[in-house]
């Protein structure tokens, strides 16, 4: 992330980096990556799988509720804060998935 002092410029989002071999410092992270190989065991190739194969798992974890989210899901989340910006009159620049 090479322009990571704009980006917090401009969405006011702080940009932390982790110390090397360090996985406490990024607990969320390291959950996620656990999450992950339920579905995709260690030495998955992923480069060669269609993205579709992906997408039913995708789903699943980000209708799963995190604590870090008091309880409610990435999806919810994600849902939330783009009414918020509608109402505000903010656009979004993320696809819009059916």
């Amino acid at each position: 992330m090479l322009e990571h002092v704009q980006f917090t410029i401009d969405s006011g989002v702080q940009v932390y980096f982790c110390d090397p071999n360090s996985p406490w410092q990024r607990g969320s992270n390291e959950n996620t990556n656990g999450l992950l190989r339920q579905y995709f065991p260690r030495r998955s190739d992923m480069a060669h799988s269609p993205r579709s194969a992906s997408m039913p798992s995708a789903a699943e974890l980000n209708g799963r509720p995190r604590q870090t989210l008091d309880w409610i899901s990435p999806a919810e989340r994600l849902a939330q804060l783009l009414k918020r910006d509608t109402r505000a009159g903010l656009t979004s620049t993320l696809p819009v998935q059916n």
